[in-house]
């Protein structure tokens, strides 16, 4: 199944989801390195290596089109990831239009956007003559990153999935917005997670964890997707760690420029062997008087359980 038509006949996703007849792919990805592209002639594409990437593809030009082509074994519904690193220095997330099989499938397709992510510039403690510290100064993570494309405004909150009839299909990526490396384009199963009483029941092999607490400072993430997720310092209560009476500490990441659709932020630890691990926060959300606000919990990119993508957060003010 395509879309057809022009773009000014397209339906929007939700339309073009709801007339699928085929269920969601379940298998292993369908990969394709980067390298292995047809394009057009107005295309600016080569093959480079880039951020020890070898035989990435790298799009100069804001014109033409590339594309990859799969074979597929069933019939059913799949997600497309792209494996990328935007090239230019720039806030705002790169875009390009997405066609199967030569057509648009949806209106949204005709500009998919790219989240681009940030990080500390150093691992240094930052601090003025009297020792109130502040953030390092945020740059642009120089990584590849592997994303399913999705819609970055929040709206539509899962992944696009595409459905496609089992044979050779076609994906390309035309008109990108900004200088872009590619290393993998794929083919890749939607996400279905069951509810926590039913994954549980999969737990049966594991211990539970008994050692001591393995705390991940908020303050500390990795990655973040806005250039505005930096730490902060809130003296309100000695409960945050670390604290002071009398100078400012970074001990918290987030508050009020954590609250658009679709940011992300990224922790990286380790646990000392495999088990059962509960995870707790410790959390102000006085945003949302008497309301709550809800994140989505993702473990290694995956949603363990259900219950994991509406976590719930209640009114508090320390």
């Amino acid at each position: 199944a395509v879309g057809t038509g022009s773009s000014a006949a397209l339906g929007g996703y939700s339309a073009y989801r709801a007339r699928f007849t085929a269920g969601a792919y379940s298998g292993d990805d369908i990969t394709v390195s980067a390298d292995k592209y047809s394009a057009s002639a107005d295309a600016a594409a080569t093959v480079e290596t880039v951020s020890e990437k070898e035989n990435a593809l790298v799009l100069k030009s804001r014109v033409g089109e590339i594309s990859y082509s799969f074979d597929v074994a069933e019939t059913a519904s799949y997600c497309i990831s792209l494996t990328y690193l935007p090239l230019e220095s720039s806030s705002l997330k790169p875009g390009l239009k997405v066609l199967i099989d030569g057509a648009s499938p949806f209106e949204e397709a005709e500009k998919i956007e790219l989240e681009r992510f940030w990080k500390n510039a150093d691992n240094e403690k930052h601090a003025d003559s009297v020792g109130n510290e502040y953030s390092a100064d945020q740059v642009l993570y120089n990584g590849f990153v592997k994303r399913e494309l999705k819609d970055t405004t929040g709206i539509i909150t899962e992944p696009y999935e595409f459905e496609l009839t089992a044979g050779r299909h076609t994906v390309t990526l035309a008109e990108p917005t900004q200088a872009l490396a590619l290393s993998e384009i794929a083919l890749t199963a939607p996400e279905v997670t069951s509810d926590y009483a039913e994954v549980s029941k999969q737990y049966g092999s594991y211990g539970k964890y008994t050692g001591s607490p393995i705390v991940i400072e908020g303050e500390n993430a990795e990655l973040k997707s806005s250039m505005s997720l930096m730490a902060k310092s809130d003296n309100s209560s000695l409960d945050i760690n670390p604290s002071s009476a009398t100078v400012s500490l970074l001990n918290y990441i987030g508050g009020t420029t954590w609250k658009s659709a679709g940011d992300e932020l990224l922790w990286s630890f380790e646990v000392p062997s495999d088990g059962l691990y509960k995870i707790g926060f410790s959390f102000k959300q006085s945003d949302v008087t008497n309301g709550y606000v809800y994140r989505h919990l993702k473990i290694d990119g995956k949603t363990p359980f259900k219950e994991a993508g509406r976590i719930k957060f209640n009114y508090s003010t320390s």
